[in-house]
């Protein structure tokens, strides 16, 4: 393993096979799909290795998978008695595992000068990427960078565009803006729209419902131009359906009382209707075909100042930890 600069290789000669990791959010995935592998071996389970990573049992597999298809070649073999290393897994094992301690002994070396960072990034977020996010942000910065002061400035998605124009944020995440060729838009994560219904107006079988069904009930939404209501209308003119909306508007802690309420039905972002409606009168379930929507990192062009550095890559490790939970899917 050698280091050059911001890059980091990883040569396995035995079986032809280089790896390239980059301080970004696809080097995440890919040294997590390294650990994916050292802890399937060990254990000799993808159940037993998910646990081990704190992980949901599909976010193993599916490192496992994509490492396997990026190596082009099989690592483990699936029987009965467990996942068993093929020969070509067990000479990247041995790699692997090199590898890992050599990225944990540089990550010792660079938190003495990670840690020291100071200054101010202010990071602009939607309403529901604000429930969804916004604590594990907080908590990330406030842990390891001390010396960083953090905004959290939430608006929707029109807001968040003016605000990152005029440098009132550093970045943001957002969906569905369209921005100028002085912004970077990265893609991180795709999220669905769920049907919300009061308790007597649908059974929870832990199933999907059809999505035309849940458009063709009363509807209480965001008013337009809201990105959310462009999503919904779009879908009901691809099924033929006119919404009946019956109440609007975009406060979504609103929109759940007046569902409870027994008004109409909504749509929410899967991550805050599974939050906003614990203890509610409400039932949140996901639709079939899926309405979804994809959430993007948006900064201006040009280089970071390490402030800023360091806060858009907590947001991509926060993004990426709750893609492999299950609460976000990778676009």
């Amino acid at each position: 393993m050698k280091q050059y600069g911001s890059i980091v290789v990883i040569t396995i000669r035995d079986a032809a096979i280089t790896a390239l990791f980059t301080v970004s959010k696809r080097t995440v995935m890919e040294i997590r799909q390294l650990r994916a592998l050292v802890a399937v071996a060990d254990t000799g389970s993808v159940t037993r290795a998910a646990q081990v990573l704190h992980l949901v049992q599909p976010a193993v597999t599916r490192h496992i998978a994509t490492l396997e298809d990026e190596l082009e070649t099989q690592l483990f073999e699936r029987t009965r008695a467990g996942m068993l290393l093929t020969e070509v897994g067990e000479q990247v094992l041995e790699r692997a595992r090199r590898a890992l301690r050599e990225i944990d002994r540089a990550k010792e070396v660079a938190s003495k000068s990670v840690h020291s960072v100071s200054g101010h990034v202010s990071v602009g977020l939607l309403p529901s990427v604000a429930r969804a996010i916004g604590l594990r942000l907080s908590d990330a910065i406030v842990s390891h960078h001390p010396g960083l002061q953090l905004r959290l400035t939430v608006g929707y998605a029109g807001h968040l565009a003016k605000w990152l124009e005029t440098g009132a944020v550093d970045f943001a995440i957002l969906f569905g803006q369209p921005m100028s060729s002085a912004f970077s838009v990265d893609p991180v994560a795709i999220e669905e729209l769920w049907a919300i219904a009061s308790v007597d107006s649908l059974e929870d079988t832990g199933s999907p419902i059809p999505l035309e069904h849940a458009l063709s009930q009363p509807m209480i939404i965001p008013n337009p131009p809201h990105g959310l209501r462009t999503l919904i209308d779009d879908a009901a003119a691809r099924l033929g359906i006119t919404p009946s909306v019956v109440l609007e508007t975009n406060d979504a802690t609103l929109q759940l009382a007046l569902v409870a309420d027994k008004l109409g039905w909504s749509m929410l972002p899967a991550s805050m209707a599974t939050t906003g409606t614990r203890g509610a009168d409400v039932i949140a379930v996901p639709t079939t075909p899926p309405l979804t929507r994809t959430l993007s990192l948006v900064r201006p062009r040009g280089r970071m100042s390490a402030s800023e550095a360091v806060a858009h890559e907590v947001s991509l490790d926060a993004v990426t930890a709750m893609v492999d939970q299950g609460l976000w899917t990778a676009p």
